[in-house]
């Protein structure tokens, strides 16, 4: 692109990646950014509805609850991984479940 005069394309990638957060750190490959997908903290709210289910209790708190969508760029990339969405997400489900 640069060849032929044309600033180039900021890229949005779609995964959380060792590679891709550090190019995204390091400002490599013109990745300027990503998206992240709570994956892990999906895992966790899966496990409440099944235990809540399994209960006969209300998977209300589960349906109702909304992930968050949130692109990641240089300015609020964090050392963390993997990227919680929330991020003490294990210690609250341990309190909710009575697990120390």
């Amino acid at each position: 692109m640069a060849a032929n005069g044309l600033k180039p394309i900021p890229l949005i990638g779609q995964s959380t990646s060792p590679v891709g957060l550090d190019a995204i750190k390091n400002k490599e490959a013109g990745l300027e950014a990503t998206t992240e997908y709570p994956g892990f903290d999906g895992a966790y709210r899966a496990i409440d509805a099944l235990a809540r289910q399994f209960r006969g209790q209300s998977v209300q708190p589960d349906e109702d609850a909304t992930f968050t969508h949130w692109l990641i760029t240089r300015d609020n990339l964090t050392d963390e991984r993997p990227l919680p969405a929330v991020k003490d997400y294990e210690s609250q489900f341990y309190e909710l479940w009575g697990v120390k």
